[in-house]
This record gives structure tokens, C-alpha cells and sequence, in this order.
């Protein structure tokens, strides 16, 4: 199975472009979008008051999970679709305030 994922660009530094559906994403080819993940995991880990809401501890924990149990993968990716499918903007400080 190969999956391919769309991040809505609210939590990334690349620029935004805009689907014919009317969907705002990430510009960029997969290495630039994995590592602008990267970058936001990373400053997320950095801001404690942004770390806790955005459950980033569940979400390490089953990506451990995923690369350390590979029979597992498919209960374990299910587990992180319900896992950031359960995030809501407001649940998460804004990291820079007006």
C-alpha cells in the first residue's frame, strides 16, 4: 500500500497554493513538505505550552510505534489518522501572537 498525505499549510513555512476544490496545501515535493514536518514537530518540542496540546507525546509514541513495529503498521496508522484527526485548531496556542 502506498499512501500519500495532504497537509493543510496552516502549520508550515512553505508557501501555500490552493486546489481546484478550493483547499489550501503545502507547495512543495514531498522532501520539502517531510521536512517543514520536521521543522514544526521540532518547534512544537521547543514550546512546552505548544507540545502539550498538540498531544505531540501520543504522536511520538506511535511514530516509534510505526517504525519500530512493522506488522503493526496498519492498526498503528489508523491510530495516528484518529490520533491528528482529533486535533482542532483552537485546542493549540497560536505560537506568535498578534
Amino acid at each position: 500500500m502506498f499512501e500519500i498525505g495532504v497537509f493543510h499549510n496552516g502549520a508550515s513555512s512553505l508557501p501555500v497554493i490552493t486546489t481546484k476544490d478550493g483547499v489550501a496545501v503545502n507547495d512543495g515535493t514531498l522532501a520539502e513538505v517531510h521536512a517543514a514536518a520536521q521543522e514544526v514537530i521540532e518547534v512544537a518540542g521547543d514550546v512546552p505550552d505548544l507540545w502539550v496540546p498538540a498531544g505531540g507525546e501520543r504522536l511520538m509514541s506511535l511514530l516509534r510505534k510505526w517504525d519500530e513495529y512493522a506488522a503493526e503498521r496498519q492498526r498503528t496508522d489508523d491510530q495516528l489518522r484518529e490520533h491528528l484527526r482529533s486535533l482542532r485548531e483552537e485546542d493549540v496556542p497560536p505560537l506568535i501572537s498578534d
